[in-house]
């Protein structure tokens, strides 16, 4: 197919063009701030799904001298069901990202983990976008003192 118009030209090579100008080196995130990354999870669920991992990979490699430090894995649940099956899910949810997180194969000297179910919430669990924040885990980056 020969292609006359100029136009119709620039519709087939422009959009390739922006696309490759548009691709970004990654941020570096500076050593000594406390940083946090929060993935989410669908309701009764631990699974973390390829686009939540692909953040937290982004999110973990952006940080320089991650072995500086200590890694605090805060997970939790909205209020619906159990305060037993909350604990569960949240202790599975803090396994999961664990899990995603040793797969990177960075040194992490020192992790801590909480499990809060559904207490302590931040958001408000009585409407649907708070129980949809709640259902998360937080991983919060802290320097180590020395």
């Amino acid at each position: 197919m020969k292609l006359n118009n100029p136009f119709l030209v620039l519709a087939f090579i422009l959009p390739t063009f922006i696309f490759a100008q548009a691709e970004e080196t990654p941020i570096k995130i500076p050593d000594n701030q406390t940083i946090l990354k929060s993935i989410f999870f669908g309701g009764g669920s631990a699974y973390i799904d390829e686009e939540q991992a692909q953040e937290l990979r982004e999110f973990i490699y952006a940080v320089e001298n991650i072995n500086r430090y200590e890694v605090l894995v805060h997970s939790f649940t909205d209020n619906i069901g159990s305060r037993r099956y909350n604990k569960w899910l949240s202790q599975e949810r803090s396994a999961a990202v664990i899990w995603e997180l040793e797969q990177l194969d960075i040194p992490i000297d020192l992790l801590l983990k909480a499990d809060f179910g559904e207490d302590d919430p931040i958001y408000d669990n009585s409407t649907f976008e708070g129980q949809l924040s709640n259902r998360r885990v937080d991983i919060i980056l802290r320097p180590l003192s020395f």
